[in-house]
């Protein structure tokens, strides 16, 4: 059925430009993740090549040559993602810009894809039933995708993949995932435009391609669904139809892109939301501090600290943590009570930060073992997705939020361990299993909001509140994953004194969900008013631990933030 006919002179563009769509939308599915690789052209020439050679060698029809072609594109993804899994940046740029330029050489100097001649006698089998469904699935398909809790995990990944790894997302996983993602659409694309052209050669997958791809997403936008399409609006359909730009392509790209990132850089797509937060962003600041009710202190009680014979939340023995010559950790023992506050103190670089990242997972300790709840953790030590399944959570010294996301949002991720059973099929398609985990997540993260005072902010984008209410949804977001141990590493860090008592206030009332807090913070005040006790660190080494009054006044922490001579 080829009823796209009806644009009559401009059907063959029509047709490929949906083709070149796909490809952009794969060009998405990476760079939305906030990886820059950049394979796709790559991607396109393996399917390209695979579903020619099919259809000409056998007697297979084109839905089959394009689901080899699919799979072909989905292992090369996969693959790749395991052979690159270490670099990041520009790295990951360059090597996948290679790979397509690899594959493409490749297929030049292959027998069986015409040994640089152009594969001719191709069905041109592609008809406008198979192109509409190809592009409509992609597109639903990416929709959906975003909705869904695999989606938050993906712009979790893209703001910051240390932050999303303690929510217990598994970052390696989702990159060998969305580069297969990313394959399956690029391949898909390559064999239907073989199947519309009837002939296939290697120079048709260059750099301009890419280029031309990259430049669809970037105008767009690279956060939406709607970026590539209207990028790709512009990018393949405006040249061919005002004919005088037709020879200065790539010139005119070039041009809109520099444009584009300068006055618009979420993309076009994103636009008015841009226009509408920056007026909105005059005003937040004054208004939100006026409307966030202050947190409500609690009654702070004895907690059921190991002294008196109650159950061990976090037990570290022997720790030690080395970097090059330097004992960051030298031995450190601890152990925290269920319900206990334990506050670690120090001077600057006696390694408290270090701590919390070895209990976290950040960092493989030399030596030495971690247990929470009783449980041996150190077979999931570097590992922090996996350790957060065992009702670990943290927050960092500085703030890692998704800042253009509301509140609500922001904490939703927090539950993405607890929404595992909704499975990826009724995600994507919106079947029950999905919808009531949606609907008992959102109820749990209106109640947190409404216990932490942050209910009149929850359609609210992070990026628009103050400092004190960006922190309080970070440890929202954190007891979304209803954990038995919260580390806090300097929660108050450049805080005014009232934000900082909405903090401290906030950190006693945690204690009263049944959770072990550890925190790390400067300020000594406020530590011994809210701790149970304080453990003190200086070179690396544990000094002591015990009640805030008793610890401060010790001779041996005196010596260690003043000096003896003082």
């Amino acid at each position: 059925m080829l009823f796209l006919d009806v644009f009559g002179e401009y059907n063959f563009l029509v047709r490929d430009s949906l083709i070149l769509l796909v490809l952009a939308l794969s060009v998405y599915v990476l760079l939305h993740a906030g990886m820059f690789a950049v394979p796709q052209v790559g991607f396109m020439a393996l399917g390209a090549y695979a579903s020619a050679i099919l259809t000409t060698r056998t007697e297979v029809g084109l839905a089959v040559s394009l689901l080899v072609a699919g799979a072909v594109g989905v292992a090369a993804g996969a693959v790749l993602s395991v052979l690159l899994a270490r670099l990041n940046g520009i790295y990951l740029a360059i090597s996948t810009i290679a790979f397509g330029e690899i594959v493409r050489v490749t297929m030049r100097n292959l027998e069986v894809a015409g040994g640089g001649l152009p594969l001719v006698g191709i069905p041109r089998t592609l008809d406008d039933v198979t192109l509409m469904v190809v592009v409509g699935l992609s597109l639903v398909g990416l929709v959906r995708l975003a909705r869904s809790r695999y989606g938050q995990a993906i712009v979790a990944i893209r703001e910051d993949p240390l932050s999303a790894a303690h929510q217990g997302v598994s970052v390696r996983a989702y990159r060998v995932v969305l580069f297969g993602l990313s394959g399956l659409l690029a391949a898909l694309a390559g064999g239907m435009s073989v199947h519309l052209t009837g002939f296939v050669e290697p120079g048709l997958f260059n750099f301009d391609l890419l280029v031309d791809a990259l430049a669809a997403v970037v105008l767009g936008g690279m956060t939406v669904v709607a970026g590539p399409v209207l990028g790709g609006l512009i990018i393949f359909g405006l040249p061919e139809f005002l004919h005088f730009f037709a020879q200065y392509r790539t010139l005119v790209n070039g041009f809109l892109i520099v444009v584009v990132i300068g006055l618009a850089p979420e993309g076009l797509a994103l636009l008015p939301r841009a226009l509408v937060r920056r007026v909105r962003s005059r005003r937040a600041a004054t208004v939100h501090s006026a409307d966030a009710p202050p947190a409500e202190k609690v009654e702070e009680g004895v907690a059921r600290a190991l002294a008196t014979g109650g159950d061990t939340a976090l037990e570290v023995r022997g720790v030690a943590k080395h970097f090059g010559g330097i004992k960051a950790l030298d031995g450190v023992d601890l152990a925290v009570g269920a319900e206990e506050i334990l506050g670690v103190i120090g001077p600057n670089g006696s390694g408290k930060t270090t701590l919390l990242n070895v209990i976290s997972g950040v960092y493989r300790p030399d030596s030495g073992s971690v247990a929470i709840g009783g449980e041996d953790v150190g077979d999931r030590l570097g590992r922090p997705h996996r350790l957060a399944r065992t009702g670990l959570a943290r927050t960092f010294q500085t703030i890692r939020l998704v800042q253009d996301r509301s509140v609500q949002e922001n904490v939703e991720i927090g539950a993405y361990l607890d929404r595992g059973a909704e499975g990826i099929v009724p995600s994507i398609l919106g079947l029950p299993p999905y919808l009531r985990s949606r609907r008992r997540v959102r109820r749990e993260v209106a109640l947190l909001l409404g216990e932490l005072g942050l209910a009149d902010l929850a359609r609210t984008e992070v990026a628009l509140l103050p400092y004190g209410a960006q922190r309080k949804v970070e440890i929202a977001r954190a007891l979304m994953s209803h954990p038995r141990v919260l580390l806090l590493d300097e929660p108050t860090a450049g805080m005014s004194p009232a934000e900082r008592d909405e903090v401290f206030a906030l950190v006693r009332e945690v204690r009263q969900r049944h959770v072990a807090v550890v925190v790390i913070e400067h300020d000594v005040r406020a530590m011994a008013q809210t701790c149970d006790r304080l453990a003190v660190l200086n070179f690396g080494r544990l000094l002591l631990v015990d009640s805030p009054e008793r610890a401060i006044n010790s001779e041996a922490v005196i010596d260690a933030y003043i000096g003896r001579s003082a």
